[in-house]
């Protein structure tokens, strides 16, 4: 059975998950998973400073592994999807801050807070 608490971040306004995963019988660690929600709207820097303040939060409550919602940077619009499309770097030698605003924000972010991050859902170039 997954133990599970619901906090919402006074200073922040945003609400996650922390769900401490079931141990295994033959492993003696576990897992603090961090299920993020956020309101996103036009703005897509504000957007993604919500993201990594939503991992700072997580991590700061000990989650490991930090899963966003997906849309994180962009309203839920299908007629929007292509102007909030970016380039997904093949490699991160190949990261660029100006050219893969999200993918260098959220790899930074995991860095930072030393957490594993799933970056929810980025609409690409390549298929708007």
């Amino acid at each position: 059975m997954c133990s599970e608490t619901r906090a919402l971040n006074q200073r922040s306004g945003l609400l996650f998950t922390l769900t401490q995963l079931p141990q295994h019988p033959c492993d003696m660690s576990s897992v603090r998973v961090a299920l993020v929600q956020l309101l996103c709207g036009a703005d897509k820097l504000r957007n993604l400073e919500a993201a990594v303040a939503a991992i700072a939060d997580a991590a700061a409550n000990k989650a490991q592994i930090v899963a966003l919602p997906e849309c994180f940077n962009s309203p839920y619009a299908t007629d929007q999807f292509p102007v909030y499309a970016e380039e997904i770097p093949a490699t991160k030698a190949e990261l660029d801050a100006t050219r893969h605003v999200s993918s260098a924000t959220l790899s930074k972010a995991a860095s930072d807070h030393k957490v594993f991050l799933i970056g929810g859902e980025l609409c690409i170039n390549s298929s708007c």
